[in-house]
């Protein structure tokens, strides 16, 4: 579980996106201010996302959503995080050549 309060995760994945002006109008105006909440002057907002990454850091799974009301099936996830369990264990004890 990742929680990427400066953004630097999803600038680096390029899931970030910057809040149109009338976006922003409209929240400030009901008292949201999403740029001092991350410690930024600009507002920006990340794309909704799930990946699975394994030991190696090699992605495994990728669900990336701009819609935020649509998110990965918690089933997906779990079928994902085995996936990547079972193969990094066969990588690991796969006898190597000396």
């Amino acid at each position: 579980m990742l929680a990427d309060v400066d953004y630097g995760v999803a600038v680096s994945y390029g899931v970030l996106f910057r809040v149109p002006d009338e976006t922003k109008a409209h929240y400030s105006a009901l008292g949201f201010d999403f740029g001092a909440r991350h410690g930024s002057p600009v507002w920006m907002l990340p794309i909704p996302a799930t990946c699975v990454i394994d030991v190696e850091g090699r992605i495994r799974s990728a669900f990336v959503e701009p819609d935020f009301t649509i998110r990965e099936e918690p089933e997906q996830i779990l079928a994902s995080l085995r996936q990547a369990g079972s193969t990094s264990e066969l990588e690991g004890s796969a006898i190597r050549p000396a």
